[in-house]
């Protein structure tokens, strides 16, 4: 695995790069509405933003079988270079947006999730089936740069000779696929072997990317990033819609959710979508005031 930090650090900058050129595509031509924006809420929106590229670029090349840490950032500076071409003026002005007195709240709520998924991190992913599946399916992704596989017996003695080791599911999924080997891991073509994890994959690029950059442990402090930008972006929604005392309010609410706690240390894709929808709230009342 790629354990240098220096890729952690190459990693973070193209994901917030591109995110920010994207911000200045949409903002171009609307200088007051840019000037309106604190510097964490561009920092926010900027990094969501990156967040559903660098996904979608992750689902792309991990189907075409060529996902790694260096094919994201190349496609992230590709990505971002195109958009910056004609929007380097609007780019230099998010840049210099403020510091917001009251974002500190905000921060220090989003520190405070972010350490305890982090320091409370889920140590049984074993005994969990669909995290058991999205970390299995994240490291290799990871280790091979596709999200299918062969299955080792299957290419060694063929289906027939291994079939009692297969449940055969019949026409529960209208017989495509047709047979599992282990829970959330479906055997595609029995004739290859090829097998294929259960789920929308999206998370799993997030994974793959911290188990790449720094190992098994990293893929369980994932969440706990996504649901601190959640809560950044969430409070940023509250504000615009009420007020700072509502915001403030309504982000000690959710940070002390159970359900909030419980997916911020555990290996789910419900945090980074509910980061994703945050962000479109907020992009949504911003861009239509």
């Amino acid at each position: 695995t790629l354990t240098n930090p220096l890729w952690l650090i190459a990693l973070a900058a193209c994901i917030g790069g591109v995110g920010l050129t994207w911000l200045a595509v949409f903002f171009r031509g609307n200088d007051a509405l840019s000037q309106r924006l604190s510097l964490l809420e561009v920092f926010s929106l900027a990094t969501a933003l990156g967040v559903a590229t660098t996904t979608f670029w992750g689902l792309i090349l991990g189907y075409l079988g060529h996902f790694s840490v260096e094919s994201i950032c190349a496609t992230n500076l590709i990505t971002g270079a195109l958009l910056a071409r004609r929007h380097t003026a609007v780019f230099i002005k998010l840049l210099r947006a403020r510091v917001a007195i009251a974002d500190w709240f905000l921060v220090s709520a989003a520190g405070a999730i972010l350490c305890y998924g982090i320091l409370m991190r889920s140590h049984e992913i074993q005994g969990m089936r669909d995290q058991g599946v999205y970390t299995a399916t994240a490291i290799e992704l990871a280790r091979t740069g596709d999200f299918g596989w062969r299955d080792a017996l299957v290419q060694r003695f063929g289906f027939s000779s291994v079939s009692h080791l297969f449940e055969d599911m019949g026409d529960i999924l209208q017989g495509r696929p047709r047979y599992l080997r282990f829970a959330g891991f479906y055997l595609q073509d029995p004739v290859l072997g090829k097998v294929i994890p259960q789920f929308l994959h999206g998370y799993e690029v997030w994974l793959a990317l911290a188990y790449a950059v720094g190992g098994p442990q990293a893929t369980q402090c994932v969440n706990a990033l996504f649901a601190a930008l959640a809560t950044l972006l969430f409070g940023f929604v509250v504000r615009r819609l009420w007020d700072s005392s509502t915001a403030m309010l309504a982000v000690f609410l959710l940070i002390t959710s159970l359900a909030q706690l419980w997916y911020a240390r555990f290996p789910s894709n419900e945090p980074l979508i509910q980061m994703l929808l945050w962000s479109f709230v907020l992009m949504y009342s911003l861009l239509h005031g």
